[in-house]
């Protein structure tokens, strides 16, 4: 039967096996009886000359049949050995027994489970902060290593630190066991990259890290435990491993072969929800085939640390208190996921309620927080549920609340078309199957003025395979190539000379980042702008963005105008070359004059002082096209319609630098591409105007100026009409003429 030892169906059979082999069954002891057996041993145990422990005489036949009733339930009760003989440093760094936490009992629970039906044990844990599942998992492999033949074992973290920390607790536990308990170890070495192993019974944990595991070494890739089979692996603060395709993917569980002998655990809080972690959290958590199972400890299940007992005596429940606002929100959302959750909801109670202990506790942390500008770190480590653990590590640039209003306020009936046509390479032509036929094609022709006529179309697609897009990273390889309109521009007889800027952000189009249009309506007088429309595309490299850019413009153009009716359109030139789309447009005879030019805003005389085309991003116009674009939004002059470019601002962080300045930028595993291509649409229409027009708060005339009329016909009918009081002057005052005959005409 292998290494099973958990479930106790499993274990019961395991010794009954035993007693039947034996002619006698194992009987379970309690901690007292064997702790005043390991005393009354002790009085004949002297150090040898390697600093071991040796036995001065032999073991009487009683003792023998102890101390082998003991290895036979250690080896065939994991348990039994955790819960006598398991030893650890606790919070307070004092060598205790292992006691089961309630995290530690739902963890241990899940992969009894799991054991019963005799499945390979692996499995994804999310966690809030110090749940003590990494400290289990250490202490269960402990017992695999010591017990179990044939055991080969990797642990590693994120760095060598963390890995030395991991490693400490079964070093630890090993050195404290009954040395009539525990094998001699044939190699130890304690430091990172390490080992320890027990030849006697093939045994062997190897001990790596995972900060330049997966560099190159000759011909041959370096992973974690790269070139060996596996049976057991741990890996712990995984979100924060560099590479971790080539370093857990490729050289783990390539090597990982499922079979009811397999315990394997990576595990972490999280970083955000963009990254290999947390995409494959996902994925285990959301797909029941998926070969990992999905776990997550909210903070409250750390019910004994949140809050500590000194903590509890220390900061008392105020009397008569209660939570309220946002801390009330926070604490019923961690009940509910408690108490639907269908693990949590098992041990806490599918009527769960939050101590007030635990609430006052998570108010002084939440006020605390607030007050200090660390929510996105309380969110972090005392994450409520699965969702808000993935808050980035850094605070966004909008803030959630400009964030909700944009996800809340967008347009989500939009149309989605392929674009097909003059210089559109075929591997962009659309699946006939993703067709919508029922709709007519959108051509878009175009003569330039030496006679040359290009011609393109819109190809509609179906709407239920794009609607209800929400602006997750998953999404975008549906949406990659296709032509997002949010609102189309109006047609005769409704042309209002409305005005338009589409910007460029070009890429690669290997596949590392995005080439991105965006296109922006200017609003008038008091109407914010808009975002139109969006194409984006990982494929589409900034040699053939012109192939989309030209008809997009196209399509946006008012054509009872002459050149003022083509949009104004602004092609990022330094970061994705620009230069090559913005050539190609003019050479199909876009109007060369329809171009942005860059100017320079710090001489005498504000204006486009320069003759070149096109968004240059440098040092000192950077914060100008992000400042205006953060600006806008958070005050509402520019509405955003694409889930994704929303998606995007919510991860654009703010970063300090190392000489302690602010510098807005995307976070470590997203881009900004769509950011920037939305920034240049607005700030081109607006580049010279007056930031004070576009405030809420605004004075129109001069101080001298009579306040304006008040009409009441409205109210009071046609009939009824007020004209502005004759003013009073001080002659009138001294006179004594102030009366109601001011008010006769």
């Amino acid at each position: 039967m292998g290494a099973l030892v958990y479930a106790a169906s499993i274990v019961q059979e395991r010794i009954a096996m035993a007693a039947e082999s034996l002619g006698w069954t194992p009987e379970y002891h309690s901690t007292d009886e064997i702790d005043r057996f390991t005393d009354y041993l002790r009085r004949w145990e002297k150090p040898d000359a390697d600093g071991r422990t040796a036995f001065s005489r032999d073991f009487t036949q009683a003792e023998f049949r102890f101390i082998h009733n003991e290895r036979i339930l250690c080896m065939s009760d994991a348990s039994y050995f955790l819960t006598r003989y398991a030893r650890l440093g606790d919070e307070t760094n004092t060598t205790v027994r292992f006691k089961f936490r309630p995290t530690q009992e739902i963890y241990f629970s899940v992969i009894s489970d799991m054991e019963a039906r005799l499945a390979s044990i692996e499995l994804f844990i999310g966690k809030a902060r110090q749940q003590y599942v990494t400290t289990l998992t250490e202490l269960l492999i402990a017992h695999r290593l010591i017990f179990h033949p044939d055991v080969n074992c990797v642990v590693a973290s994120a760095d060598r630190t963390k890995s030395e920390e991991m490693a400490r607790k079964v070093f630890f536990c090993y050195d404290r066991l009954a040395w009539w308990l525990k094998p001699k170890y044939s190699r130890r070495i304690e430091s990172v990259p390490g080992l320890l192993e027990f030849d006697s019974i093939n045994s062997r944990l190897s001990i790596q890290h995972g900060s330049g595991q997966a560099k190159q070494k000759g011909q041959q890739r370096a992973g974690i435990a790269r070139g060996t089979t596996l049976t057991i692996y741990h890996i712990s603060e995984a979100s924060h491993i560099p590479n971790p395709v080539e370093q857990i993917e490729a050289a783990i569980f390539k090597a990982v072969h499922p079979s009811p002998k397999v315990f394997g655990v990576v595990e972490s809080s999280f970083s955000g929800d963009v990254g290999w972690f947390p995409s494959n959290y996902k994925e285990a958590r959301d797909n029941p085939t998926n070969r990992h199972k999905a776990l997550f400890f909210s903070w409250p299940c750390a019910r004994e640390l949140y809050p500590t007992p000194t903590d509890a005596r220390t900061f008392p429940v105020p009397y008569n208190w209660s939570p309220a606002g946002k801390v009330a929100e926070q604490i019923r959302k961690a009940e509910l996921f408690i108490q639907n959750h269908p693990l949590l909801s098992v041990y806490f109670g599918s009527d769960w309620a939050m101590p007030m202990e635990q609430q006052w506790f998570y108010h002084r942390r939440w006020t605390h927080a607030f007050n200090t500008g660390t929510m996105s770190t309380l969110l972090q480590e005392l994450p409520v549920d699965d969702v808000e653990c993935m808050v980035a590590s850094y605070d966004s640039v909008f803030g959630p609340g400009t964030i909700e209003v944009c996800h809340n306020e967008r347009e989500r009936n939009y149309d989605t078309y392929a674009i097909v046509g003059q210089s559109v390479e075929d591997r962009f032509d659309p699946d006939p199957d993703d067709i919508d036929y029922d709709l007519p094609r959108v051509p878009i022709v175009h003569k330039s003025n030496r006679g040359d006529v290009y011609n393109w179309e819109l190809v509609p697609l179906r709407k239920d395979l794009y609607e209800g897009a929400t602006g997750t990273r998953r999404e975008l390889d549906i949406i990659d190539g296709k032509l997002i309109i949010f609102k189309h521009p109006p047609k005769p007889p409704h042309l209002t000379h409305v005005e338009y800027g589409i910007g460029v952000d070009s890429s690669t189009g290997v596949g590392s980042d995005y080439s991105v249009i965006s296109v922006c309506r200017k609003g008038v007088g008091a109407i914010p702008d808009v975002q139109v429309a969006e194409f984006r595309s990982n494929r589409v490299g900034h040699v053939e963005i012109f192939a989309f850019a030209m008809p997009i413009a196209l399509y946006f153009r008012d054509r009872t105008r002459d050149i003022q009716g083509y949009p104004m359109v602004g092609i990022e030139q330094i970061a994705s070359v620009g230069d090559v789309c913005q050539k190609e447009m003019k050479r199909l005879g876009y109007p060369a004059g329809r171009f942005f030019r860059f100017g320079r805003y710090d001489t005498v005389k504000i204006k486009q002082a320069t003759n070149k085309q096109g968004w240059f991003t440098t040092g000192w116009s950077r914060p100008i096209l992000i400042g205006n674009f953060v600006h806008v939004v958070n005050n509402g002059w520019f509405v955003i319609n694409s889930p994704w470019t929303i998606e995007s601002m919510r991860r654009f962080e703010i970063h300090h630098t190392a000489t302690n300045r602010v510098r807005m930028e995307h976070s470590s595993d997203t881009e900004d591409d769509d950011i920037f291509g939305a920034a240049i649409s607005t700030f081109i229409l607006h580049d010279l105007d007056t930031l004070a027009d576009r405030s809420k708060k605004q004075f129109r005339g001069r101080e001298s100026d009579p306040p304006p009329p008040i009409n009441l016909a409205p109210v009071l009918g046609p009939s009824f009409s007020i004209t502005q009081p004759k003013p009073i002057t001080l002659d009138d005052v001294l006179r004594g003429r102030v009366g109601l005959d001011r008010y006769v005409h």
